[in-house]
């Protein structure tokens, strides 16, 4: 069932993709007429703009609509969290990595497997393959390397002075720049407080 929010989301995304998709059609038909005397030429031409602009617009949707899908998606874990339905820091750890694994897995912004060090949890790895020495730099001060052709980011998990554990993500391919600080804005807008209270319920 979809509600406002969703309706107001869908429609806007839907029409930022469209119009790009548009101005990049016909930006190749205006190059086409400037450049090329020949009508015949026109057609293949804007075709191709026009399947360039889908594209790109379908793959502007995607990214755009990461923001909302993350926290729409994260609401059955913090439903969960609300109702004490996680029995150990464990269970919560495990879930909240398939979760990110789930939801990172566009070109771009994908990511392929983690470790997770969750106080009050042991340490979980993710689909690693290699030794874990790899990533022994990372940290605060220096949160991203390049492994394998793609990039690991250090996500640290606290509210205030208070530690609660850390992540370490995986890329096997290529990330856009923002990558780095959509994992951070997740960490401090969606999980940090949940594991939070997941620490203080099954430490009672």
């Amino acid at each position: 069932m979809f509600s406002t929010f969703d309706r107001i989301y869908t429609f806007s995304i839907n029409t930022i993709a469209f119009i790009v998709a548009v101005v990049i059609t016909a930006l190749f038909w205006v190059g086409a007429t400037h450049l090329f005397s020949n009508i015949s030429i026109y057609i293949p031409i804007t075709i191709f703009g026009g399947l360039l602009g889908v594209l790109i617009g379908a793959y502007l949707y995607v990214i755009l609509s990461i923001p909302f899908q993350l926290s729409k998606k994260f609401d059955v874990i913090k439903n969960k969290v609300a109702l004490h339905g996680y029995e150990s820091v464990d269970e919560f750890q495990k879930e909240i990595a398939a979760f990110i694994i789930k939801m990172f897995k566009y070109p771009g912004v994908s990511i392929d497997g983690g470790v997770f060090r969750f106080k009050g949890a042991e340490i979980l790895t993710y689909n690693i393959d290699f030794d874990l020495e790899k990533l022994n730099s990372l940290s605060e001060n220096k949160p991203i390397i390049r492994l394998n052709g793609g990039k690991a980011f250090y996500i640290p998990i606290g509210i205030g002075s208070k530690d609660l554990g850390h992540m370490i993500l995986i890329s096997n391919d290529f990330v856009l720049p923002i990558m780095h600080s959509i994992l951070l804005d997740f960490e401090s807008y969606m999980l940090d407080d949940q594991l939070l209270h997941v620490q203080y319920l099954t430490n009672k």
